[in-house]
């Protein structure tokens, strides 16, 4: 039990830091290139949740939860409530990051309709089963102070918070495999070398890799359905360690999800493809263009073409070349 604990502390430190220098430079990144969107309030606000469920979990362990031997300080009942509540935070960290995933490929997407449409397919009918799924949860137990042991009151059948625990690792494994495919998709018909589209599709579809943590914290919960008693030491054990999957699938969306925006970074890197100390390639070429403009299509006044270009985006700038030719005679 005391390896599961330190697991634990180790799994949940890990993703923390890692997110919290990622999530930090996305967030910088898209604050100083004045290019915030929703894809990244999501983002911001799965790391937040994401934060919350670790804190509550670390305050769970330092009350004793799944420890063997009891030590002063520890309240099992306090751990016990701690440990429901991160229960909660994880379903709502769970539905807020897959959606943060879903809206950068929505932003991707400028110029694919039917990935936009089965991208907000996906995400409402993924609020719906995490939403069920966290009602049954926070009202599992009438009053909830019950499923941690205080007080008298009626619960649900644990029939019924299993079969809710299938439902939601099916919806949440099915969209992970979703959005780790559709970058492939996006990026098929884009005018960009091979290598490039490799870097960019390993980077968007890593997220694919956190459905491997929710097939094993499922693995886990069915487990845990089958002990008697959710009380008992072996189902202390077997929660401790499905959450641990927890974390990890809910560290491994963010993290994704804030990949993908971190792409002007890596030009810094110098074997990405295209990357230099200048402008990169790997940049320029996946920017949505606008439609080119032929000059015969724009009146020049007073012989000026000075206004050819007043329409389009400002870092475009219009240069002149003279070429004078002589020969002596």
């Amino acid at each position: 039990m005391s390896g599961v604990r330190h697991n634990f502390w180790a799994v949940m430190v890990a993703f923390v830091v890692l997110n919290t220098i990622t999530v930090g430079l996305r967030l910088w990144l898209r604050i100083s290139s004045q290019s915030f969107g929703y894809d990244d309030y999501a983002t911001g606000l799965a790391y937040a949740v994401f934060i919350l469920f670790c804190a509550f979990e670390f305050r769970a362990l330092d009350y004793g939860y799944g420890a063997t031997d009891i030590q002063p300080g520890y309240k099992p009942m306090l751990a016990a409530e701690y440990f429901v509540i991160a229960q909660l935070l994880y379903l709502i960290a769970q539905l807020v990051a897959k959606i943060s995933v879903a809206l950068v490929l929505y932003r991707i997407a400028t110029m694919a309709p039917l990935v936009r449409r089965v991208l907000i397919g996906s995400m409402a009918v993924m609020s719906v089963v995490s939403v069920v799924a966290i009602f049954i949860f926070a009202f599992q137990c009438r009053p909830l102070s019950v499923a941690w042991g205080v007080g008298t009151g009626t619960c649900l059948p644990g029939s019924t918070i299993a079969n809710t625990a299938y439902a939601v690792s099916a919806a949440d494994i099915l969209f992970s495999w979703l959005y780790g495919l559709l970058p492939i998709y996006l990026l098929w018909s884009v005018q960009i070398s091979l290598r490039t589209k490799l870097v960019v599709s390993i980077l968007l579809g890593f997220g694919a890799v956190s459905c491997i943590a929710t097939i094993l914290r499922l693995n886990y919960a069915i487990e845990v359905s089958r002990v008697p008693s959710t009380a008992s030491a072996q189902a202390v054990n077997l929660l401790l360690t499905a959450t641990i999957y927890s974390a990890a699938e809910v560290g491994l969306a963010i993290f994704c999800a804030s990949l993908a925006a971190l792409k002007p970074l890596l030009k810094f890197i110098p074997w990405v493809p295209g990357s230099s100390k200048g402008t990169s390639k790997f940049d320029s070429n996946l920017e949505p263009r606008g439609p080119s403009i032929r000059l015969q299509d724009r009146q020049v006044e007073n012989g000026s073409e000075e206004s050819i270009l007043q329409n389009t985006p400002r870092h475009i700038q219009k240069t002149t070349h003279y070429e004078v030719h002589y020969e002596e005679r």
